[in-house]
């Protein structure tokens, strides 16, 4: 459906993202966002955020936490771009809070809680928290 871009074409490349993103094909998106922004092209903030907007929707916080600092390291006067990290931070304290409350309810002691439990920490990047 999608055709890989001549390598040297970043319009193509950003086109491509785009409409990836807006018919909800995250993956053609994501491979296309990564793309440019291992291209370093000028609007590697937009594309960071872009990215990391896909992340959030896929519930992968700690991608699109990393993306957002990037993002704000290339432009920390954007409007859009706090708002996006404010939008992530408030989903992981959720989560950490949601993890919290599992644990004091005894959600430890079935399967379905610690499950709910490790898929929190992996969405907030405690890959070897999730594991125990």
């Amino acid at each position: 459906m999608f055709r890989k871009a001549n390598p040297t074409d970043d319009k193509l490349i950003a086109q491509r993202a785009i409409i990836a993103d807006e018919k909800g094909y995250a993956d053609v998106a994501l491979d296309a966002y990564s793309e440019l922004i291992d291209r370093k092209v000028p609007y590697s903030n937009i594309v960071l955020e872009k990215r990391a907007k896909i992340y959030l929707k896929n519930d992968d916080y700690s991608r699109a936490s990393k993306d957002m600092e990037e993002a704000k390291k290339l432009d920390p006067n954007s409007q859009k771009i706090k708002n996006t990290s404010i939008e992530i931070d408030s989903k992981i304290k959720e989560n950490k809070n949601e993890i919290k409350n599992l644990i004091d309810v005894g959600a430890v002691s079935h399967a379905k809680g610690k499950l709910d439990i490790a898929d929190r920490l992996i969405q907030n990047g405690n890959f070897h928290q999730a594991n125990r």
